[in-house]
């Protein structure tokens, strides 16, 4: 076996150059995991031929699944034989395994080897009780609102970040120089200073800033006292832990004769800090990634570690991966012309296309998300139907996920498959499904099942006890249960008041629709919700629910409504719709081959024959929060080169000139890709 063999001459002397630190960049679609691969097998083979002991390898990635895939490949290359010297896994799953076997020996440990990881909704519900208590806390005048009623947001972001960027956690944050280093974290970030303000936090202010960093102390405390960590303490753990235990450090650096982090330009202040104490003397360190694709900022990631390794690590060997065998040649120079207006390393050089083919390129303007959701299901049904290439070599790409929603309602309409990438298509959300429900209630008499899936869940007219009840009465009446409803004969059954209020309004609302199905449908949909009030329902949640989470997917719930709405009104009747959304169940339950939808940072690591980028308008992407930060704004750059390096053959690139009321431009990042003349 040659592992070097099918590799250019930037793979093989980046697999080949084992000894001492090296950086690779590897642009888009290089083929650094071949290289990774091969660079292992080299050099278990070297010392192998000088019939030295083969080594310990440490390779570290960013994702399990990216683990789990080089694991497979690697085990395909030696035919299945053990390979009990390479370790290949994520930080937080080496971590994980590291404080599981050193937390009851290593002094100064406050966790033991039994301790468990919080899950998120425990953790939010942990700051929240905390924020409450810390607001509360009027002897040492620290708070975190100033307005009387507390509505707290969701807690997720803070505690990442506060987890990310205070590495001396376990003490008291009182001091100047500590709340500074928090300030200057943050806004290094390129978030601003807008995440705090929204919490009615003035940064500015010396007690707001304090009872952030008590927050944080207060939450690691509680953490430990039940012998948990959260996701983050993984790293920061196990980095403190080898620096007071140098013992354990020296043994760990030992151990391992090679490391190599992939995806580097991903790597944290924590992560670093980690490495640092890994790296023996002969520093065997190989790190590759591309500071063009470093999209992860909001988790505390940094490019500048890949950007400057070389500073660090004054002999370092520097490699660049450039040749792309992805992408057509007017992709690739469309990238390359983008990315030139960002910040790089000094050695780094442009991406060349490998394939013979071009490519192509067309840039779409609409009016607003519906015309554009109709453009890309328009030009998606003429690729499909000229047999260009398949659904499942499609992609539709977006910065958020709720651009998704009138995408998916063009495509339900062209009956074109499709799924949401790791997630829940607009027909699969709850809400959605609820209604339905309603809708086939509605539609037709005799539907029992429909009938106690709204009463129960969609409308929540009577629990389970209620329906039970109603059927023993329609049983002992010798009708069915819908039938029993509908007439609203409900004398016999002995309800309280309140239940039998509910239950004859829910009759009369159903009769009322049974009795003007013939209407124009979109007249009918809005007698049903007047009725029913179906999304009256979120709205209410909206207004008097306490909950952030609640009124938030409510929120969204709404949202779906809508463009569901907006997808039933392009039927002549009701009955036409539920059978077009049946069948297109039923094509997508038994077809595997569909379109992919996903937002850009999900679309990292994939490639499709062909990609749709919608959304590309200042505002959307790059978005608004991004315009006053040069490390912001140069992130949703990345944002939008990861986009176009996900297309092999053909870039359907699309902005929108008005949302929400308000006047949208074309993207920079259209422009300084040079695709204006594209447009069509």
């Amino acid at each position: 076996m040659d592992m070097l063999e099918g590799l250019n001459e930037g793979q093989k002397r980046a697999a080949t150059c084992i000894d001492g630190p090296v950086v690779v960049l590897a642009g888009a679609g290089s083929g650094k995991t071949k290289m990774l691969l091969a660079r292992t097998l080299y050099i278990m083979t070297v010392h192998k031929r000088k019939k030295l002991p083969v080594p310990k390898i440490l390779l570290v990635t960013f994702t399990n699944k990216a683990a789990a895939e080089m694991k497979e490949r690697l085990l395909a290359e030696v035919d299945g034989a053990e390979l009990p010297n390479v370790s290949i896994s994520t930080f937080h799953s080496w971590c994980l395994k590291l404080l599981r076997f050193y937390a009851n020996s290593a002094k100064g440990m406050d966790i033991t080897s039994t301790f468990q990881i919080i899950q998120e909704s425990e953790q939010n519900t942990l700051l929240k009780a905390l924020t409450k208590s810390i607001w509360k806390d009027s002897e040492d005048d620290l708070y975190l609102f100033d307005n009387e009623e507390i509505k707290l947001p969701k807690w997720g972001w803070l505690g990442n970040f506060l987890g990310t960027n205070i590495l001396s956690y376990e003490d008291e944050i009182q001091t100047s120089k500590e709340i500074k280093k928090l300030v200057k974290a943050y806004e290094k970030s390129g978030k601003g200073l807008g995440g705090f303000e929204k919490l009615g936090i003035d940064i500015h202010n010396t007690r707001d800033r304090l009872s952030i960093a008590r927050l944080f102390c207060e939450y690691k405390k509680a953490l430990r006292a039940s012998n948990l960590v959260d996701f983050d303490d993984l790293i920061h753990i196990s980095g403190k832990m080898m620096e007071e235990n140098e013992q354990i450090r020296a043994r760990l650096s030992e151990h391992y004769s090679y490391m190599m982090v992939d995806e580097f330009q991903d790597t944290n202040a924590s992560q670093i800090k980690l490495l640092d104490q890994l790296i023996n003397k002969k520093e065997n360190i190989c790190v590759v990634g591309d500071d063009s694709q470093s999209i992860y900022g909001f988790r505390g990631a940094d490019s500048d570690y890949i950007i400057n390794f070389d500073k660090r690590f004054e002999l370092a060997e520097k490699i660049n991966l450039t040749i792309n065998y992805r992408s057509g040649s007017l992709i690739i120079e469309a990238a390359n012309s983008l990315i030139s207006n960002a910040p790089k390393a000094d050695f780094k050089e442009a991406l060349v296309s490998f394939t013979s083919e071009e490519g192509k390129i067309l840039v779409d303007e609409s009016y607003g998300q519906k015309e554009e959701a109709r453009g890309v299901a328009r030009n998606m049904k003429k690729i499909i139907d000229s047999g260009i290439t398949s659904p499942s070599n499609i992609a539709v790409l977006y910065r958020t996920n709720m651009w998704s929603r009138e995408i998916e309602a063009e495509l339900i309409r062209h009956n074109i498959p499709y799924e949401i990438y790791k997630g829940r298509s607009l027909l699969q959300k709850a809400s959605i499904q609820g209604y339905i429900s309603l809708l086939n209630l509605v539609s037709s008499s005799g539907n029992n099942i429909a009938m106690e899936n709204v009463m129960i869940s969609s409308l929540k007219v009577a629990n389970a006890k209620t329906i039970m009840a109603l059927k023993l009465t329609a049983d002992s009446k010798g009708v069915d249960l819908y039938d029993l409803v509908f007439s609203g004969d409900f004398d016999d059954m002995k309800l309280t008041p309140k239940p039998k209020q509910s239950l004859l309004s829910f009759s009369a609302a159903l009769k009322e629709a049974r009795n003007n199905s013939e209407m124009p449908l979109g007249e009918y949909l809005g007698l049903i919700e007047r009725e029913f009030g179906y999304d009256a329902s979120f709205r209410h949640i909206i207004e008097t629910t306490s909950s952030d989470k609640t009124r938030e997917a409510a929120g969204t719930a709404l949202a779906d409504l809508e463009v569901f709405f907006s997808l039933v009104r392009n039927y002549e009747t009701l009955e036409e719709f539920l059978e077009a959304i049946s069948l297109s169940e039923e094509v997508e339950s038994r077809e595997m081959d569909k379109v992919q939808l996903m937002t850009i940072h999900a679309s990292k690591g994939l490639e499709f024959e062909v990609v749709f980028a919608t959304g590309f308008s200042d505002g959307v992407l790059p978005s608004a929060s991004s315009f006053y930060s040069k490390r912001a704004l140069n992130e949703e750059r990345n944002l939008a080169y990861v986009a176009i390096t996900r297309a092999k053959r053909y870039l359907f690139v699309s902005y929108i000139r008005k949302m929400w009321g308000k006047d949208y431009r074309v993207s920079r990042f259209i422009e300084e890709a040079g695709l204006l003349t594209s447009a069509f």
